[in-house]
């Protein structure tokens, strides 16, 4: 029989575990009904909790995530297999959901099909994404830092404000939580300039990949 304190010790753990478990479906629920939703393109989306939703899913694994990188490897897949086309590239966008550079390469392949209706979608989800990318900060200061999903958001923010070959990289924590600050020259000034990249949750499910 169990001693009443192995007891307690296996009510704590569950006391623990269970609601862990439950906040993981919740999630995962939340997310799934948010996909399911945006199907329909409906005002007022909130692609700002689609990403946060995104981030939170068990499978959610920020330093595998390079839409570019698996694109190639997503039309290397299709030439292989053409028939299954169709299934290789709802599966890439899928994994990628909350990134507006998949959706956009995906729109270029759905164009390839003549299929009009899947394209008009995904022009929507990408100027959705985008704009809630753009939206979570302006990258200036650790208090207003840009909350990306993966490191390639990052540096597609910086590509588009600093000079390519001057950027590098520097990693630091303030208040408990984790930034990026990418620094280099500004295109328009030539001026000194930091961009910082709130990457607390990326930094914090690494041992995921």
């Amino acid at each position: 029989m169990f001693s009443a304190r192995v007891l307690v010790i296996l009510l704590v753990f569950v006391a623990f575990i269970v609601p862990a478990r439950a906040e993981d479906g919740n999630v995962q629920a939340q997310y799934d009904a948010m996909v399911a939703r945006s199907y329909d393109m409906p005002q007022g989306y909130d692609f700002a909790k689609l990403r946060a939703l995104y981030q939170k899913l068990p499978t959610y694994k920020p330093y595998s995530l390079h839409p570019v990188r698996n694109y190639k490897k997503l039309v290397s897949d299709i030439n292989k297999n053409p028939t299954d086309e169709v299934r290789l590239v709802d599966a890439y966008v899928r994994r990628h959901f909350a990134m507006h550079k998949a959706h956009f390469y995906v729109l270029k392949k759905y164009k390839e099909m003549q299929n009009n209706e899947k394209e008009v979608y995904h022009w929507w989800m990408v100027r959705g994404l985008k704009l809630a990318l753009n939206a979570s900060g302006d990258g200036r200061t650790a208090e207003t830092a840009y909350k990306v999903i993966s490191v390639d958001e990052e540096y597609d923010l910086a590509r588009m404000r600093l000079q390519k070959d001057t950027i590098h990289q520097s990693l630091e924590h303030k208040d408990g939580r984790v930034y990026d600050v990418l620094s280099g020259k500004n295109k328009d000034t030539g001026e000194d300039m930091d961009m910082w990249f709130d990457i607390t949750h990326i930094y914090g499910t690494a041992t995921k990949e």
